[in-house]
């Protein structure tokens, strides 16, 4: 007879936290369920997915997100200095609010660093 498995240490309740969970959700949930009603051509199911995705609040920074980020904020604070519309030395704003416009930013890094767009 085999024995039932045993826990060891306390249960653990969210295996996974919230900013995790939101990153899936935004790269695989909405995507998938986007796919399938475009495939189904369930018009209903495909706007609410846009509408998520449109309103999703910003996920965790990470290392090429805020790396865009910065090199864009300099390019517009140049820009901005150029024009006289910004102040010396103020911060930029930053430049995703939500998780559409940060993966705007992977995409732009993306296009940036694949050799295949590099050798055009």
């Amino acid at each position: 007879m085999v024995a039932p498995l045993q826990r060891r240490g306390p249960a653990r309740r969210g295996a996974i936290g919230n900013g995790r969970a939101a990153d899936i959700a935004v790269n695989v949930v909405l995507p998938f369920y986007n796919s399938l009603a475009e495939r189904e051509g369930l018009e209903g199911l495909a706007d609410k997915c846009a509408g998520l995705y449109r309103r999703f609040p910003k996920l965790q920074p990470n290392e090429i997100t805020t790396e865009m980020e910065e090199q864009l904020g300099r390019h517009l604070s140049r820009n901005e200095a150029d024009s006289g519309s910004a102040l010396p030395g103020t911060k930029v704003r930053s430049l995703a609010t939500g998780a559409r416009e940060q993966q705007g930013l992977l995409h732009l890094h993306h296009l940036i660093t694949s050799p295949s767009v590099a050798r055009r």
